[in-house]
């Protein structure tokens, strides 16, 4: 089998961004990597998405971006 099974048991070649790729005997799975909590613009875990920050679903999992689609364009001062 040369797809990645997803969190909702649908099959796809990819394993994108912010889902992260498991292999278990053999199985590719797709994962969230942040179960409970919010997968950050950089990767890492965040219990909690605040403003200026915003939250969107992708792939099945709460992701918590910048408020700019542009990272040049948002500066914390």
């Amino acid at each position: 089998m040369n797809q990645f099974i997803y969190p909702d048991n649908s099959c796809q070649e990819t394993c994108n961004w912010p889902l992260t790729p498991r292999n278990e005997v053999g199985v590719k799975y797709c994962s969230n990597p942040c179960q409970s909590s919010y997968v950050s613009w950089d990767g890492s875990c965040l219990s909690s998405c605040d403003a200026p920050l915003r939250r969107k679903l992708i792939s099945l999992a709460q992701v918590c971006l910048l408020p700019c689609d542009d990272p040049l364009e948002f500066y914390n001062t």
